[in-house]
């Protein structure tokens, strides 16, 4: 069977030059979208690769995801940042798992953590994941085949991520519009990359905009359960937050930013 061919999508901002993709490990094309105050599209030969950067001044991290989706062009696109640290076969890996699960369009993997801020427990075991499970995935375990993510029409909404109205969540809706397209998502417990996980481009703490946003991403990807979904989120988190607010005014200010939301 013919390998997939595999392609990096990279956010990143304000770069005037491309080195750290030599410590990013890649070993397959990539497409570089550059945040920055100017514009242009250039061509670089990495190690043999492809590598598309595409300099922009849009801003928000979603709309640098949805950039990079469109000028995409291998079978399998990996969504990253540019503090990943590729495993050296992780273009195989990734291949590999796409050709032992055809009937996946998205497969979550491992990108194991160092640091000691927001550490994260994987399951072992790989699964078909559906509402409850695409919740637990960040962006950067996200890979997709292209097409499928293209003829369906899915995208990142741009009014949630860095740089965005609302500062977050923009991997969970995409993954919640991913099922109610009716696409198929698949968690695979290979380890792709490593990321240190220090101080947050949008993580500030358990502030009050944290939890109106919070809530306003709960709006967005189930409009029907957001009562339930700010609830659990409240009583499971609330020893992370709980010097700084209770149960209660976590709920309040959710609630509030669920209300605002259009």
């Amino acid at each position: 069977m013919t390998p997939l061919s595999v392609q990096v999508l990279v956010a990143t901002m304000y770069r005037d030059d491309f080195n750290f993709l030599t410590d990013f490990g890649l070993a397959s094309d990539a497409v570089v979208i550059n945040q920055a105050d100017f514009c242009g599209d250039t061509n670089l030969e990495l190690d043999g690769h492809t590598v598309l950067v595409h300099t922009s001044t849009a801003r928000g991290l979603s709309a640098s995801r949805n950039k990079a989706i469109e000028l995409a062009s291998a079978d399998i696109c990996v969504i990253t940042d540019d503090d990943v640290i590729l495993a050296p076969d992780y273009a195989t890996m990734i291949s590999d798992a796409y050709g032992r699960h055809p009937e996946a369009d998205i497969i979550a993997f491992q990108v194991s953590r160092t640091g000691t801020e927001r550490a994260k427990d994987f399951s072992q075991m790989g699964r078909r994941l559906t509402f409850l499970g695409a919740m637990k995935v960040s962006s950067v375990e996200i890979t997709f085949r292209r097409e499928a993510v293209r003829t369906s029409g899915l995208s990142f909404d741009e009014a949630f991520g860095s740089g965005s109205p609302h500062s977050m969540g923009e991997e969970s809706i995409f993954l919640f519009d991913a099922l109610r397209k009716g696409l198929r998502i698949r968690y695979e417990p290979v380890v792709i990359g490593m990321t240190h996980m220090g101080k947050s481009s949008w993580f500030d703490g358990y502030s009050e905009k944290y939890f109106r946003d919070r809530g306003a991403v709960f709006k967005r990807m189930a409009p029907r359960l957001t009562w339930l979904l700010v609830i659990q989120f409240a009583v499971r988190k609330h020893s992370l937050f709980a010097s700084r607010i209770s149960v209660g005014g976590a709920i309040r200010l959710m609630l509030e930013g669920a209300r605002s939301y259009r």
